[in-house]
């Protein structure tokens, strides 16, 4: 007889309905929806949902990629105006357009890609169709081609450039396609796989790539725009998910039967023709015989799978209904282990360590309770009474001298020095300890190495003074009545001889001085020292200052040695500013403690006088330098101001001897036109003439240098509005 649970049949179906309608599976068909306006040729990115084969964004060869073309998109990229042709969106504001040929470059072909919103579906029809146009032809396309078409695939297409990507298009236009206007094309489908995504473009190679001109007389390159594209299932599509029972039979939509999990598409015809198809997806629930052994510790409890509380051991069986509503029968065998309890009395010596019967270390006496886990799983208690027994401990400090030997309190001999442990057994069984610290006095051996400066003492170990180098022995005797030999090596070290060599004086300006003394590696002290430097400008002007240069080599012995230096300055001074007319001549009273040199010395009478006289034609400032005899240098300024103003100046003289200075003869016209400006010799011979040019004359006549003396200038020259002709003398100097 089988429990009442069995004896009801009892066949559970879960189905679930799910009505697919016949909705447009491409997303975003007619590019509406976009991430930003294109601003340039092949940005297909900023169309939500598309892109191109080869993922590269923007226009540059040898990539391939369709243009996302918008109303309000950049130049060459917006609508109607755009570079390829003059076209509107079919519908709202954007489009797509992609090259299918192009003459002059071999097997370039631009594709336009999507994944579909869910599969396509084994069997199942559907209506594909697109908006196409080639547009009002501008001068980029103009052409038609055939192979114009619709690809679908169960991945993503690859193209590594700008190739064609191969296969074989579900969708093809037949011929040679070109249009100025909108056409919508629509065609049947019916899947064979389930295809995930829609690619459209050319797919074939140049050689099997028909070509006709229709737009442009000539035109080789067919550019299609394309717009509201749909892939719509033609017919309804229901999906049940249902389970059965295993050992069930399940009745598909067709009638026919079947016992195994999987997933049946079927497709019925109905009564006005249309398909309609049923995608049955079929589990199976299993039905559960379980055995199940229970082991429990006397005193606990245990809980069936139907709820039931149970102490006993015995077998118990339970009938349950699964999820799905199938049978489950679990057998349950529940063993009950019994509780131990035990005693053990012992004991140790102090200092030793037990283990308790739990693997826990103990070393102090007591009562110990120890619960362990029987082979079953079950608790037994074992409690463990530990007794301590005293294990007598002592120790002696003994002392021999080197060669001597000690009996140990176990009888043992020994010479060696070092602790000693002697074990004795008591009576008890436990052990008493004796611990020996034996200490060997040796004949003590030390050597000491010790170095002295020369002219220094050292004291020896007898406290005796010695500053002679070499060895020298004592013997003592230790506190332990051993002998102890103390052997001293003396080294006496001559002292390092320091050389210091420093030039007497030092120019203020100067930069500081590198100091140089030998032995290297010493110190310098002293006014205007840094590190190994003497700075003048630190020291200021003055002196003698003292520098120390101390060395030490290794051993510490030093010398110290001495050297004297002095900072002089030297002075400039170019005197009080003065003003003049123009015109006029200056005089600078110049003082220093060198020489003089002057600068610029253009209109000077002399350049390394202390007494000079300028005639400058504009306010100059005069340097005055100086070099006195120690090679110091002092400068000082003087400005000379010029007032008034002249339309022409007109030098009297120019050295011609290519030194660098005054070389060529000038003139300088403030605002004045020169109309001639000629120079004659002493017999009147025209040796230089200018006009309406400037003046630049060096001494030459017909390439040759002419001698030193005076020559006479004509010139005529108009200044605010006023002709003036003008003659005087110009010195030529080498």
């Amino acid at each position: 007889m089988k429990p009442v649970a069995s004896l009801v049949f009892f066949m559970f179906c879960c189905i679930f309905f799910t009505k697919v309608n016949a909705q447009n599976i491409v997303p975003n068909y007619s590019f509406e929806d976009h991430t930003g306006l294109p601003m340039g040729y092949g940005e297909w990115n900023h169309a939500v949902g598309w892109d191109n084969v080869n993922n590269y964004i923007g226009f540059m060869y040898p990539y391939a990629s369709p243009d996302y073309l918008h109303d309000d998109g950049g130049f060459g990229v917006n609508l109607p105006a755009t570079t390829f042709a003059n076209v509107n969106a079919h519908d709202g504001d954007a489009i797509f357009g992609f090259v299918a040929y192009i003459g002059y470059e071999p097997d370039f072909r631009e594709y336009l890609s999507a994944e579909l919103t869910e599969p396509m579906i084994p069997g199942a029809s559907y209506t594909v169709s697109f908006w196409i146009t080639n547009g009002e032809s501008g001068w980029y396309g103009g052409a038609g081609s055939n192979h114009v078409g619709i690809q679908f695939s169960e991945g993503p297409l690859t193209q590594a450039d700008h190739e064609p990507v191969g296969g074989i298009p579900q969708i093809e236009i037949p011929g040679i396609y070109w249009s100025d206007e909108w056409e919508l094309l629509t065609y049947t489908y019916v899947a064979d796989a389930p295809y995930t995504r829609i690619t459209i473009g050319n797919f074939y190679d140049d050689s099997d790539t028909d070509v006709s001109a229709f737009g442009v007389p000539g035109a080789t390159v067919a550019y299609y725009f394309v717009d509201e594209v749909a892939v719509v299932p033609l017919t309804v599509t229901t999906i049940i998910d249902t389970t059965i029972c295993d050992g069930n039979i399940y009745t598909l939509p067709d009638g026919t039967t079947t016992n195994a999990a999987g997933s049946y598409t079927i497709v019925l015809a109905a009564a006005d023709g249309s398909d309609s198809t049923v995608i049955t997806n079929l589990t199976i629930s299993p039905v559960y015989d379980i055995l199940v052994d229970v082991t429990l510790c006397a005193g606990e409890t245990y809980v069936l799978p139907d709820g039931i509380t149970v102490d006993v051991a015995g077998t118990y069986i339970t009938n349950l209904l699964t999820a799905f509503g199938c049978d489950s029968i679990i057998t349950t065998n529940l063993e009950i282990i019994p509780f131990f309890t035990s005693t053990t009395d012992t004991s140790i010596c102090d200092g030793e360590s037990f283990v308790l019967p739990d693997g826990i270390v103990v070393t102090d006496a007591g009562e110990y309770e120890s619960i362990l886990i029987s082979a079953g799983g079950c608790d037994s208690i074992v409690t463990t009474n530990l007794a301590i027994t005293e294990v007598l401990t002592a120790s002696q400090d003994i002392s021999i001298c080197f060669g001597a030997s000690f009996i140990l309190p176990d009888g043992v001999v020994v010479t060696d020095e070092g602790t000693y442990t002697s074990v004795i057994t008591a009576v008890s069984g436990c052990d008493s300890i004796v611990i020996t610290n034996l200490l060997v006095v040796t004949e003590i051996n030390t050597n000491i190495v010790a170095d002295i400066c020369e002219g220094d003492n050292y004291m020896l170990p007898d406290g005796t003074l010695t500053e002679i180098s070499g060895t020298y022995n004592f013997v003592f005797t230790s506190v332990g009545g051993c002998d102890s030999i103390v052997t001293t090596t003396l080294n006496v070290h001559p002292l390092p001889i320091a050389t210091f060599i420093l030039q007497d004086i030092i120019c203020i300006e100067a930069t500081p001085l590198l100091l140089e003394a030998s032995p290297s590696g010493g110190t310098y002290s002293g006014t205007g020292i840094i590190d190994n430097t003497f700075d003048p400008e630190l020291a200021t002007v003055g002196g003698p200052y003292l520098i120390t240069y101390i060395v030490a080599d290794a051993f510490g012995c030093s010398d110290t040695i001495t050297a004297a230096i002095e900072v002089q300055e030297n002075t400039a001074d170019a005197g009080a500013d003065t003003t003049i007319m123009s015109g006029e001549t200056a005089i600078l009273l110049g003082s220093a403690g060198g020489d003089y040199v002057w600068s610029p010395n253009e209109q000077m009478n002399c350049f390394d006088c202390a007494i000079t006289e300028v005639n400058p034609f504009f306010t100059t400032t005069y340097t005055l330098t100086s070099v006195d005899l120690n090679g110091c240098i002092a400068t000082d300024d003087v400005t000379v101001f010029v007032e008034g103003s002249v339309d022409v100046i007109i030098p009297n003289a120019f050295s011609a001897n290519n030194d660098g200075i005054n070389d060529v003869y000038h003139i300088i016209l403030y605002g004045a036109t020169l109309n001639y400006f000629n120079i004659y010799n002493r017999w009147g011979e025209l040796v230089y003439s200018v006009s309406n040019s400037e003046v630049n004359w060096d001494g030459t006549f017909n390439g040759q240098a002419l001698e030193i003396g005076t020559y006479v200038y004509a010139t005529e020259y108009v200044s605010n509005g006023v002709l003036t002709i003008k003659s005087g003398s110009i010195t030529l100097l080498r």
